[in-house]
């Protein structure tokens, strides 16, 4: 059974938050708790590491071998239709619709995290400034 978990980065501060309790359904709060906010993004872990063991989340930028001399450059993302995490590359990113491809079928020996979006977006070039 996989770990659930969450990390958060606030956009108003550009940092990420410490201490994160998620409460739901309007519970009582406390010093170290977090509610939704539209500024703050929440991501999960997809259950899965990269080669150097480091977790992958939602919203990471991961780097991987598409063929010997050539390197694919995508973000991680939640993909509703098909209820998993998925990987879209740079130029799937750049379309409204495109192929998504499940984390889980790429060899976890051969991805790499690199960065994530809010931290890194410059990693996938004019992608992320389109969507």
């Amino acid at each position: 059974m996989r770990e659930i978990k969450f990390r958060a980065w606030d956009k108003k501060y550009g940092a990420w938050v410490k201490n994160m309790r998620v409460y739901q359904n309007g519970a009582a709060a406390d010093d170290n708790s977090w509610l939704p906010s539209k500024d703050i993004a929440l991501m999960q872990f997809t259950g899965l590491h990269d080669r150097s063991g480091r977790e992958v989340y939602e919203g990471d930028i991961l780097k991987w071998r598409k063929h010997p001399r050539a390197t694919e450059v995508g973000e991680v993302l939640w993909n509703q239709s098909s209820a998993s995490f998925c990987v879209k590359d740079q130029n799937e990113l750049e379309k409204e619709r495109g192929f998504w491809r499940p984390v889980s079928l790429y060899a976890m020996n051969s991805i790499e995290v690199i960065g994530n979006i809010y931290e890194n977006p410059e990693l996938l070039g004019d992608a992320k400034e389109a969507r």
